[in-house]
């Protein structure tokens, strides 16, 4: 999620129109600013004092800025409206808007006084913004004097009101990134069909042109080598076909598990056979530590796919032979299941690796743009449906794949 300004949530015209309608009930000057402190609304019911002779000064609308920024930061560290002493002597209050645990603005009243300002500490301010003492403390006379349980009451609604209004950004910011969202999964759904459309064309060509020359030769051996290669390619491309189905049924939001019992030796084992069978896979071997147990609960399928991918991902990098470690240990009631597969030949460089590891744990919402990454799309979104976490890295020669998906421990084996 990108970092949102406040006013890219709320418009300028609904703070202000709030703010006003405060001030007007509080009878208070009160001001919304951003992050930093600074004004994103005019002031309201602000105080000739404030106006026209502390913020006019470069120190004195510094510091303004500071005070506002500092009780807001209060008020979200104690989770309480924060009333305080500005630098000026008035009494002010604040409160955070805050976006995912961030504050993105401030909304702060007040400008009132409790008690009588000190004469002394008034001259020695004036001074120090390079304002006549004598019209300062004038200014100050003219400030609103109320009881200190009024500015607490009127503290207490500003800090409602600024949970309203984060609340608001929160909603709006949702809407927006579910526009974004919306945009490019339909964008990218629209150019997968198009790619899809324009590989299957060119598949369905390769064929014809294979079968019409092995036709034309009227030779059977070359018949026969005709129709395996066509068999092999179609396989290829019915692959192809599904991960792309996955791919637009993960982007429009329908992906689904299909969580059921299982043996874990035998579904390993024979994910290990089938792909061993692979003409264009590496060989694989298969080490399943002993105290995995017997029977767990889990998406056994899509954990094979999983296995699938990543082994075509070593293959087509120069992996020509691998090794698939399968444990598990117990957290809390979860049976953790850990997947290793292992390649020394794999000719993966560091960049490849940085690369395929954002693209399955980054936060961001990734869209591919190849059908490699459109492989390891699915494969994110499979790990994160099943709670998993996934790393890639190299130790020494070899590049190893290990992700881990908590199961359920039915019966048996040792745990």
């Amino acid at each position: 999620m990108q970092n949102y300004t406040l006013t890219e949530l709320i418009k300028p015209n609904i703070l202000q129109q709030i703010q006003d309608a405060f001030s007007e009930y509080s009878g208070m000057a009160s001001i919304t600013t951003d992050a930093e402190g600074v004004p994103v609304t005019a002031g309201s019911n602000f105080t000739h004092f404030c106006t026209d002779l502390i913020r006019i000064t470069e120190a004195g609308c510094k510091n303004c800025f500071n005070c506002d920024k500092m009780g807001a930061a209060q008020a979200m560290e104690t989770g309480l409206p924060s009333v305080y002493t500005c630098h000026s002597g008035l009494v002010d209050f604040s409160a955070p808007i805050m976006l995912n645990g961030k504050m993105i603005g401030c909304f702060v009243g007040g400008q009132v006084l409790t008690d009588e300002p000190d004469a002394d500490f008034c001259r020695r301010k004036a001074l120090e913004y390079g304002i006549d003492p004598d019209a300062y403390i004038e200014s100050l006379s003219a400030i609103k004097r109320m009881p200190r349980s009024n500015v607490e009451r009127s503290a207490k609604l500003l800090f409602d009101i600024s949970k309203a209004l984060s609340s608001m950004a929160l909603h709006n910011c949702s809407e927006i990134e579910n526009s974004k969202s919306m945009e490019l999964a339909a964008r990218s759904q629209s150019d997968y069909i198009m790619s899809l459309t324009s590989d299957m064309t060119s598949i369905t060509l390769d064929y014809m042109d294979t079968a019409k020359e092995a036709l034309d030769s009227g030779d059977p051996d070359e018949m026969k080598r005709a129709l395996e290669m066509i068999t092999s390619r179609g396989a290829g491309a019915s692959e192809m076909i599904r991960d792309s189905i996955a791919y637009l049924q993960m982007i429009g939001r329908r992906f689904r598990m299909s969580e059921e019992e299982y043996a874990p030796r035998k579904v390993f084992s024979a994910i290990t056979d089938s792909l061993n069978q692979k003409a264009d896979s590496a060989s694989i071997s298969l080490e399943i530590e002993q105290k995995i147990p017997e029977i767990l609960l889990g998406d056994a399928g899509g954990i094979c796919q999983l296995i699938d991918k990543f082994a075509a991902l070593f293959t087509e990098n120069g992996g020509k032979s691998l090794q698939l470690g399968i444990s598990s240990y117990k957290r809390g009631y979860a049976e953790m299941l850990k997947i290793q597969l292992c390649s020394e030949s794999a000719e993966l460089s560091d960049e490849q690796i940085d690369k395929i590891r954002n693209i399955i744990t980054s936060d961001e919402e990734y869209y591919a743009e190849t059908m490699s990454e459109l492989a390891l799309s699915i494969v994110r979104t499979q790990i994160r449906a099943m709670s998993g976490t996934f790393d890639i890295f190299r130790s020494g020669g070899s590049v190893t794949i290990e992700f881990t998906i908590p199961q359920l421990k039915i019966e048996g084996g040792a745990s």
